[in-house]
């Protein structure tokens, strides 16, 4: 009798840990949800100020890093976008401040990348960013696209 429970006792530690180990292999990364793409104006813009009138925008968020529910405390996200702008304002952009020029291939995250004529050059200027603080957002203005690409880490908003 003293074997029967032993046994007992030992299926019932082993069992459910090998039924909860069943759906990944060791060391397997949970696969990272595609990003849904907003077009939400007014929520964006209480995460962040564009410098230029808008005609549309399209923006995602996505965390940084494999979110891991066993971690105690927030999660770093990215909030990045396009701005497609209205008639002038990316001349009138360009006008302000120094922009320097940017590799002509930008990682756009692949929610974005198909929404955007990429031709022509990418510029940054400092001038439109807070360096230093956190959430703020840099730019990258696309003259031949009439295109603002953006993006935050942490902006002061909930995704």
């Amino acid at each position: 009798m003293g074997r029967t429970v032993v046994w007992s006792v030992t299926a019932l530690v082993f069992v459910p840990a090998a039924a909860g180990c069943a759906g990944s292999a060791p060391g397997a990364k949970p696969e990272p949800k595609a990003a849904v793409v907003s077009n939400d104006a007014d929520r964006l813009a209480k995460c962040i100020r564009l410098p230029g009138k808008t005609e549309r925008v399209s923006w995602i968020t996505h965390p940084l890093g494999t979110p891991d529910a066993r971690a105690p405390g927030p999660t770093d996200y990215k909030l990045q976008g396009i701005a497609w702008l209205a008639n002038g304002e990316a001349t009138r952009l360009r006008g302000i401040g120094t922009w320097r020029l940017q590799s002509p291939e930008i990682p756009l995250p692949k929610e974005l990348d198909s929404l955007l004529d990429r031709r022509g050059s990418w510029v940054r200027s400092g001038d439109l960013e807070e360096d230093g603080v956190e959430g703020s957002p840099h730019f990258l203005l696309n003259l031949d696209a009439n295109a603002l690409y953006f993006w935050a880490v942490n902006p002061h908003c909930q995704p």
